[in-house]
């Protein structure tokens, strides 16, 4: 298994805009501060309509400055949304137990329609806490990731480290 290591170098050979979306609450905050600290704390204003972090890395020996756009539900229905999609390299969907499956059909139809080239990153993020039919929660999303050819996966983001394999394999495919 390959580790993400973060450097500080202002030259990169590829520049990766990687949009998160995803109702509030979902845990998009906490998925950015697994990749930036290892951490659950949040520096992030839940007011604030876009958050953007960004750092520098190397994957298959390409120097990369990953940008991870983290917005809010409001900013994913404003005006200004479509030529974030224009101008994303890729997208991390996430979702839990309770998002509204046409908030994301709608966000997966738009981005899919603006964007040709989209790389897109599904994650179902569960609480070990909560008791959930996994069954029920796989069956229900596959089917909108299949028929919008994405890969689904199933992580508990207070697990999730730069080690996830998935994840890691997802940044390889955008070099």
């Amino acid at each position: 298994m390959r580790n993400l290591i973060l450097y500080n170098v202002k030259n990169y050979s590829k520049l990766i805009k990687i949009m998160l979306i995803g109702e509030n609450n979902v845990c998009k905050t906490n998925f950015l501060n697994k990749i930036f600290n290892n951490s659950n704390e949040s520096k992030y204003n839940p007011k604030d309509c876009l958050n953007i972090k960004k750092i520098n890395t190397e994957i298959n020996n390409t120097d990369v400055k990953l940008e991870f756009w983290d917005t809010n539900e409001q900013f994913l229905n404003s005006i200004l949304i479509k030529t974030y999609y224009k101008i994303a390299n890729a997208f991390v969907i996430i979702v839990n137990e309770n998002s509204d499956l046409k908030f994301i059909k709608k966000q997966i139809k738009e981005i899919q329609s603006i964007n040709k080239n989209e790389k897109i990153f599904f994650v179902f993020n569960y609480n070990l806490n909560n008791k959930i039919n996994m069954k029920e929660i796989k069956d229900k999303y596959e089917i909108i990731c299949h028929d919008n050819y994405i890969n689904f996966h199933i992580i508990n983001l207070d697990e999730f480290s730069l080690e996830n394999q998935e994840f890691y394999q997802f940044l390889e495919s955008l070099i």
